[in-house]
């Protein structure tokens, strides 16, 4: 058995990431993933969250077993009171940074052991209080294991998401096979979007083709947004500086290889909605969008953007539009299909856990005899 756990060195050291670099590709390629858990995200984030975050790799070694991750580590007081320091799976414990919502969240895995889970969780130093596991994708490993009991430790599931998707092999070549394969409200509703909207113009989708055109439809996608959520008394997601950037700088970064698609759907010469998505290994991420509201809202231009972008991207040879974790109706109305992901805490034996536990029980008890 071979176990290491290694620091991120502050500042980068390049020698270092091209060390994590190799570990990690050698793994993931016999590993099914996400774009998030792909090496050019990986990197991208471990160059650009803020050096007084710790983050460490582990790697795993049992025998034709091998596993690879990357955990932060927080030390954190919950309700004035409850200390917890914990260990995130591909996240940091610091909101500001998590607010990217890394999802299909896993371990890496190589032929992995019954009991590698185990394996995992002593290789950390002991002093942890807790390991959060959030957003995972409930078919991949540990989240496989984490349905289980596990001697010494209680797993609370913590939450629970659908990502809706659309098989794109499943839409044909004619006119409409994408919006036959929803349901008859779904249809109608963007049929009459259809109708109002080329009275005032065609409609077209533009896909940036070159990184000029990308930055320009990702400044507006930021700028209708932030309009949107404004308007409805709340920050939006680019009011975090940090994050803006670290989006700006990933297409920067990134476009070139083909991983970023940015559209653009217009109405004669007015944009309707852009959409911000990533592309790997034939499923297209929807990740953020902007909207035009001001001047279509009555014409449902989220509706209209993605009935016309997931057509393009079947058209493209992609085979799986990902709306990525949210049960909110217009994902589920314009999809085909359906993954689960679940959030889970682990937990050592500790009274100050069990005292939570048993005064949010009774919180909810008097909130049930009050209602």
């Amino acid at each position: 058995m071979k176990i290491a756990i290694i620091k991120r060195s502050q500042p980068i050291i390049e020698k270092q990431l091209l060390e994590w670099r190799d570990v990690w590709l050698n793994i993931s390629k016999d590993q099914p993933h996400r774009y998030f858990l792909s090496w050019p995200w990986v990197e991208h984030w471990l160059r650009n969250v803020p050096f007084n975050i710790e983050i460490s790799l582990v790697k795993i070694s049992v025998g034709d077993s091998a596993a690879v991750c990357l955990v932060g580590r927080n030390r954190q007081t919950r309700h004035g009171i409850i200390r917890s320091d914990a260990y995130y799976l591909h996240y940091t414990g610091s909101e500001p940074y998590d607010n990217l919502m890394l999802e299909y969240n896993q371990v890496l895995t190589r032929n992995p052991a019954p009991d590698l889970l185990r394996v995992l969780l002593t290789a950390l130093p002991s002093d942890w209080d807790e390991f959060h596991f959030p957003a995972m994708e409930s078919l991949s490993f540990p989240a496989t294991c984490l349905n289980n009991p596990l001697v010494g430790h209680r797993i609370l599931t913590v939450g629970q998401a659908p990502s809706y998707f659309v098989d794109l092999d499943s839409i044909g070549h004619g006119e409409d096979s994408y919006l036959k394969l929803l349901s008859g409200n779904t249809r109608n509703k963007i049929r009459r979007a259809q109708k109002e909207l080329n009275k005032l113009g065609p409609l077209r989708l533009i896909q940036a083709s070159s990184l000029t055109t990308a930055s320009e439809i990702f400044n507006d996608l930021v700028a209708m947004h932030q309009h949107t959520w404004n308007e409805r008394g709340l920050r939006g997601a680019f009011a975090n500086k940090w994050f803006k950037d670290f989006h700006r700088n990933l297409i920067e970064d990134r476009f070139e290889s083909g991983e970023i698609q940015l559209l653009r759907i217009t109405c004669g010469d007015a944009t309707v909605g852009c959409l911000y998505n990533f592309i790997y290994q034939g499923t297209v991420h929807y990740y953020q969008s902007g909207f035009n509201y001001s001047t279509f809202d009555h014409c449902r231009p989220g509706l209209i953007c993605h009935s016309l972008a997931i057509p393009h991207n079947a058209a493209l040879g992609h085979k799986i539009y990902d709306f990525l974790a949210g049960d909110v109706q217009y994902k589920k109305s314009l999809s085909t299909h359906a993954n689960q992901l679940v959030w889970y805490t682990l937990q050592k034996p500790k009274l100050r856990f069990q005292l939570e536990h048993l005064a949010k029980g009774a919180k909810a008890w008097l909130q049930c005899v009050v209602h």
